[in-house]
């Protein structure tokens, strides 16, 4: 055998170890515009001993192909992606890969968007602005079948609850004109106002004005919560669709995870993500002493 042979003995012998280890490793799936983004966190996250990058995606079709060829134990992504939405993608994913669980990263205010994002189908909800410490943490408290919110969110998830969802006088279908309500439900599966525009043959600053007028009737204070809104409502109505037609008979096949059985029904979810946050924070109290 010449020297040549060797190395490539010794090479094939180097991937095949190199393999073995990484089966003993959760794969993840990241999805998010920003290369950047995806390079360093494939970086940080490959140091971990027990996780992996399996594939880096910036759009919803992408991503979609990209989980039925790698197979990943998690996917990592963000809600605002280049084409379609976060939301939507993790919508799709709870019902074809109801065991696959999803954590948000992003950038989007977690006051407005976290509890939206749950009920879309996601297991976990972080801001970009953490530590990769936290990133870490929140990447093996999903793989272990737990449910991942800050403490403040949690807390807010909680009296939220408590207080029941926002009750409007009338319903928005009653406040709103044919064409502002098109534009609210346009809104509420977060397309852009040039989207918006295009799909309704109007002009962007008309799509302005039109949310202008919605904000105004439903006395809303900001384009921020007027998003949450549009998008609560958008997914009250698939839940009612749900319930009517598939929930029973997904339940009865388990195609759903049992922590999130139908979108709408919540309550279930929050108090398991409350208490998670509880149960981390006796444990770090315990620790301390």
């Amino acid at each position: 055998m010449d020297t040549g042979q060797v190395r490539n003995q010794k090479c094939t012998m180097k991937q095949q170890e190199d393999s073995q280890k990484r089966r003993g490793k959760a794969r993840l799936l990241l999805v998010d515009s920003h290369v950047v983004v995806r390079q360093g966190l494939t970086l940080l996250i490959n140091r971990e001993p027990d996780l992996t990058i399996c594939g880096g995606v910036s759009a919803t079709p992408a991503a979609l192909e990209a989980v039925g060829q790698f197979s990943p134990d998690l996917v990592m992504t963000d809600i605002t992606l280049k084409s379609g939405n976060g939301l939507e993608m993790i919508k799709i994913i709870a019902a074809q890969y109801p065991r696959l669980p999803v954590l948000v990263l992003t950038q989007h205010d977690e006051a407005l968007y976290a509890e939206i994002a749950l009920r879309a189908g996601a297991m976990g909800y972080i801001m970009k602005d953490e530590p990769i410490e936290k990133v870490i943490a929140a990447i093996r408290q999903l793989l272990s079948g737990k449910i991942y919110l800050s403490e403040t969110v949690s807390v807010q998830m909680i009296r939220q609850q408590i207080r029941g969802p926002r009750r409007f006088a009338n319903s928005p279908e009653d406040l709103l004109s044919d064409r502002e309500l098109q534009v609210f439900q346009m809104l509420g599966q977060w397309k852009r106002v040039r989207e918006i525009a295009e799909n309704l043959n109007l002009s962007a600053k008309t799509i302005e004005y039109y949310r202008g007028k919605i904000k105004e009737k439903l006395q809303l204070k900001n384009a921020g919560e007027l998003t949450r809104i549009a998008t609560e409502c958008a997914l009250s109505r698939e839940s009612a669709k749900l319930s009517e037609n598939d929930a029973a008979a997904a339940n009865q096949r388990n195609m759903v995870r049992p922590e999130m059985t139908v979108i709408g029904n919540h309550s279930t979810l929050i108090q398991k993500a409350a208490l998670t946050t509880t149960e981390g924070n006796q444990s770090r109290g315990a620790a301390s002493k």
